[in-house]
């Protein structure tokens, strides 16, 4: 008897909880899919132009509202060079909020490939140091940058700039 009371007092402070306070609930995210954009970068004396792969699960901005403010939490890109070419970057990036610059930290994968020519560049938080400015973050386009030192013997990327946008 004495948890069945404890369970119903439960459930009306949670009930109670989400009249009173409905902005501290976060809803389901949002997603805007890309599907128009490229990248551009250097890597080993040689200039890449990639288009954005259009594809529904590969490239999207996800977005979650806290407190009556939309924070984008989750940047998913994918570009790609012709068939069989090797030449590919694909990035996730989490905890943004808008344009500005963000740290390595907010890079959760990023993998450059340039095909045969040089080995593959994966991001690696302990020994790279990476750099991203936005211009533009939001759900009718993205705009930016990256900047990234590489150790290891990795050769570097460099000039990097990419788009994407809906349609």
């Amino acid at each position: 008897m004495r948890t069945s009371v404890l369970v119903r007092a439960w459930a009306a402070l949670m009930l109670l909880g989400a009249v009173v306070w409905p902005g501290t609930i976060s809803a389901q995210p949002d997603s805007v899919v890309f599907k128009k954009g490229q990248m551009q970068f250097k890597r080993g004396g040689t200039s890449f132009t990639l288009p954005l792969v259009p594809g529904e699960y590969a490239n999207s901005l996800d977005t979650r509202v806290l407190g009556g403010q939309a924070s984008i939490y989750m940047l998913g890109l994918i570009y790609s060079g012709p068939q069989g070419s090797g030449q590919n970057v694909r990035m996730a990036l989490q905890n943004l909020s808008g344009p500005g610059k963000y740290e390595k930290a907010s890079i959760y994968n990023l993998v450059v490939e340039t095909g045969s020519r040089e080995p593959s560049w994966y991001f690696n938080g302990r020994t790279d140091d990476c750099t991203l400015v936005f211009t533009r973050l939001d759900a009718s386009e993205v705009k930016g940058a990256a900047m990234c030192t590489a150790a290891g013997g990795k050769v570097p990327f460099t000039d990097m700039k990419f788009t994407a946008s809906p349609g």
